[in-house]
């Protein structure tokens, strides 16, 4: 399959597939014609934003049309969520949108 990796969003993400060192930048609202990099590690993809650092999400699979939260923690004390699209365009492509994020506190008791 071949992938529209697409950023949505006022701000550049990183992104590449779990369990390898791949790291692709992204800037707001552009797209990246994706395949995987590695067909011996995991077929998951993993999102990175700078909040400092950068912070990634746990690995996530791009095979199942429709919506996916992917939460990062950060070392703020809060929760980034980033709310990812996957589309069938065709047999054989798909997009994936990253469309909204939001910030959650975390509350400790």
């Amino acid at each position: 399959s071949r992938y529209v990796i697409c950023i949505d969003l006022s701000r550049s993400l990183r992104f590449g597939q779990a369990s390898t060192d791949e790291d692709i930048l992204l800037g707001s609202r552009q797209c990246h014609l994706y395949s995987w990099r590695s067909q011996k590690a995991k077929l998951m993809l993993r999102i990175g934003v700078e909040e400092g650092a950068w912070v990634w999400s746990q690995p996530f699979s791009i095979d199942t049309d429709g919506l996916q939260l992917c939460g990062l923690a950060d070392c703020g004390m809060k929760v980034l969520t980033i709310v990812v699209k996957v589309t069938s365009l065709s047999v054989t492509q798909k997009q994936v949108c990253s469309i909204l994020t939001s910030y959650h506190q975390v509350c400790m008791w």
